[in-house]
């Protein structure tokens, strides 16, 4: 009879879409393993763009190469390792959170591209794309997740932040002529976070 009782009663939820955004608590194995995910990837990054230069000077010897390639295999299988962990426990928030920072990792925000020419640094253009996924993925389970009011005021927000970064695009693109710089596509994603984000807060209030 408990146990028929304790199997219908809803699970107590770990995150919530607020004012502010998404927000939830997590456990202190997820806090380490959002912090050993991202540090993976710094590593990894650094690991091979070191690699790359010295080949490029024809300082790396055979050996070197395979210890080279053996680090970077074991920090990408650490990082996976630690996802497929947060994505058994249904812990999607520290999916998110790692994801996005893991991605964040190998974004640079100065104007030199991260594939310089060199064979070993263009893998890193499509290596981000699996963190990202992995965070859309998470960030899709988490709305599943919500009650219906969560989900309306979410969908509300997105339709905000889509028609807001649509005519600053639409707008900026016309600008353009007139000799503005062209950006990076990663500031309109910026553009759609913060707006959603401003969805968030207009629409939630609309149903205190």
């Amino acid at each position: 009879m408990n146990a028929d009782i304790a199997a219908e009663r809803p699970s107590k939820k770990r995150f919530e879409f607020t004012a502010c955004g998404p927000s939830g608590k997590l456990s202190r194995e997820a806090i380490q393993e959002v912090f050993l995910v991202y540090a993976s990837a710094i590593v990894f990054r650094i690991l091979a763009k070191v690699w790359s230069r010295l080949e490029t000077r024809g300082q790396v010897t055979s050996t070197g190469n395979l210890l080279f390639a053996a680090g970077g295999a074991f920090l990408i299988a650490v990082a996976a390792l630690l996802f497929w962990r947060m994505v058994r426990r249904r812990d999607y928030w520290p999916v998110f959170m790692a994801g996005a920072l893991a991605f964040a990792a190998f974004f640079r925000f100065d104007k030199a591209p991260v594939a310089t020419g060199t064979v070993l640094e263009k893998p890193l253009i499509l290596l981000p794309i699996l963190p990202a996924a992995l965070a859309t993925w998470a960030f899709l389970a988490m709305i599943r997740e919500t009650d219906e009011l969560e989900r309306r005021i979410n969908y509300q927000a997105l339709s905000f932040g889509f028609v807001v970064t649509f005519s600053i695009t639409l707008a900026y693109a016309l600008l353009e002529d007139l000799g503005l710089p062209r950006v990076s596509s990663f500031y309109w994603w910026l553009v759609l976070a913060i707006s959603w984000g401003a969805g968030l807060t207009i629409y939630s209030r609309r149903y205190r």
